[in-house]
């Protein structure tokens, strides 16, 4: 078992985050699901786009704006953690030239 926290753990570490960021940027968008399974309790089962839909519905459009805002900026923020991760080298960090893998490092 140690194995697993000191050798494979470690060398799927990148996978294991894309996958969480990837997770949460989905899970951002299930609006159908959400709603059908758990319903939209204001307070208990209300997720972002449930929220967005419900300001929307009561006619509450700048609440509705914001939220979307911040949803956007979510999205964009996983989107830009994702490719910072998939873009570095891990024999070069912190330097601005090619690496031996033929990659631009940032």
């Amino acid at each position: 078992m140690e194995g697993v926290f000191w050798v494979t753990l470690p060398l799927a570490r990148r996978g294991v985050l894309a996958g969480v960021v990837l997770g949460f940027a989905r899970a951002l968008g299930e609006f159908g699901a959400t709603m059908v399974v758990a319903g939209n309790i204001p307070g208990r089962t209300t997720t972002l786009p449930l929220a967005i839909y419900t300001n929307i519905i009561l006619g509450d459009n700048d609440a509705a704006l914001q939220l979307i805002a911040i949803s956007f900026a979510l999205a964009l923020g996983a989107v830009f953690l994702g490719s910072g991760w998939r873009g570095r080298c891990r024999n070069c960090r912190g330097r601005e030239e090619k690496c031996g893998r033929n990659r631009v490092v940032r």
